[in-house]
């Protein structure tokens, strides 16, 4: 049989140290990153599970990758994560092998029962491992309704004792001239028969309801809905601006909130 599918070469180390790079560079170039506040239960509840965690990911830029390594930096860093990658992508960046991330050609007519059987082995014999995934399989803007691959069903069938969660991403701009991250987490049940094709669409439902939901408070500008995770301290509209602010004994920074009653 064809050989599919390249493993991964997870480093701990490594992983601790792209995750902090990876925590630096979001504070840099995003004037925040909020989590729906409901989704820090789901978190707290999914780092005490002594069983792996399969975490489905949208994928509507580069940046939720990212989210991705951010959320299991501050949350899972003693979990091995696990993660497929297009085989091209896998040969031009080595050292994501270090990150947890395999090779796979998604399109290969045994790809699926290669990752699977890659999968089950890897949690096996590392029982809390993190599977991140981004079932949709490419970059997809955040209006289109999801469509997921097979191979997210495929793995939460078939691991034992696993916890499967769905994580959303969306990035705008508020009051800042820098985007923020929205990020909402939910968990997903499981649904009555435990196949492929029923976790599929179960996974398919709470990425979708979760994308819904997370664009309308988005859209609302619901701060009070988020807590924020990471962000910068005093955000600023424009110097100019936040120096009048000051100098009228006022706060420079503005919320989201006070910029539309302002306007």
């Amino acid at each position: 049989m064809t050989t599919t599918l390249s493993p991964a070469s997870f480093s701990p180390r490594f992983t601790k140290f792209f995750g902090g790079y990876s925590c630096r560079l979001m504070r840099k170039k995003f004037a925040s990153v909020r989590i729906e506040k409901a989704g820090f239960g789901v978190l707290q509840e999914a780092v005490q599970h002594e069983g792996p965690l399969v975490i489905a990911m949208n994928h509507p830029s580069w940046w939720d990758p990212i989210v991705g390594v951010v959320i299991r930096h501050t949350y899972f860093p003693d979990r091995p994560s696990l993660s497929p990658i297009e085989m091209k992508m896998y040969d031009r960046f080595k050292f994501m092998r270090k990150l947890g991330l395999f090779g796979i050609d998604p399109d290969h007519r045994n790809a699926l029962r290669e990752m699977v059987a890659y999968v089950r082995a890897q949690c096996d014999e590392h029982r809390r491992t993190a599977f991140f995934i981004t079932p949709q399989g490419a970059f997809t803007d955040v209006r289109k309704p999801i469509v997921v691959r097979p191979g997210v069903g495929a793995i939460a069938s078939t691991l034992d004792n696993a916890r499967v969660l769905v994580l959303l991403s969306e990035f705008s701009f508020w009051h800042d001239k820098r985007p923020e991250a929205h990020i909402l987490i939910r968990e997903c049940e499981a649904p009555m028969r435990l196949s492929t094709a029923s976790w599929t669409r179960a996974i398919r439902s709470a990425m979708q309801t979760g994308a819904d939901d997370l664009a309308d408070l988005v859209i609302a500008r619901e701060e009070t809905a988020f807590s924020t995770m990471l962000d910068r301290s005093g955000a600023q509209v424009n110097p100019l601006f936040d120096l009048w602010q000051r100098l009228r004994g006022r706060r420079a920074d503005v919320t989201p909130a006070e910029r539309g009653a302002r306007a």
